[in-house]
């Protein structure tokens, strides 16, 4: 759109028309950002990703579209200037105006569509349960090893140490310097 919109007006490509373009690129992020946190939300309480994407797309249209068209009619005296150093301003303000046009026009049909189809490569939750196998087989650690240890440490404590031991890590308070401790370790 900023392409577009500046070769369309025959405007030189600038480092006023890069600084446009750098612009239209994070209001473009923003609003896709929306969009997935929105849709993400409502699959977290239990809709399709479809369904999601779709609603999210519907509820942010208008907040999206708002900003937007505020902020291009917000550049639109530096498209349209004349005079001393008007140059440069038309070439940011023809930049961003058209790239946030395109940018928003696209933003709201393509992102959901882009949702749903990551979404279907990558099931949600995939990501998180490899991470922690990873975690745990670099570590050496499985939770069959991690309670067998704890068992085989426990049966050299008497009754008395056992609850001991398990009456102060429920009663201590937490270290002083915010740390999380294991129930049972040493201080």
């Amino acid at each position: 759109g900023v392409l577009l919109a500046v070769t369309g007006r025959s405007l030189a490509n600038d480092v006023y028309f890069q600084v446009g373009l750098i612009t239209i690129i994070g209001l473009s992020a923003k609003n896709a950002i929306l969009i997935i946190e929105f849709a993400k939300d409502l699959q977290a309480q239990g809709k399709s990703a479809f369904e999601a994407a779709l609603a999210a797309a519907h509820l942010r249209f208008r907040p999206i579209v708002m900003t937007s068209l505020a902020f291009s009619l917000g550049v639109l005296p530096l498209a349209v200037a004349t005079g001393a150093g008007s140059a440069s301003q038309r070439a940011i303000g023809t930049g961003v105006m058209g790239g946030i046009l395109v940018g928003t026009t696209l933003a709201v049909f393509f992102v959901p569509i882009f949702f749903v189809v990551v979404r279907r490569i990558f099931k949600p939750g995939q990501r998180e349960q490899e991470r922690s196998h990873l975690h745990a087989e670099h570590a050496g650690i499985t939770a069959a090893s991690a309670d067998a240890y704890v068992s085989a440490a426990e049966q050299g404590l008497s009754d008395d140490e056992r609850r001991a031991l398990h009456q102060g890590a429920q009663d201590e308070p937490p270290p002083e310097d915010g740390t999380p401790r294991t129930p049972g370790t040493p201080q």
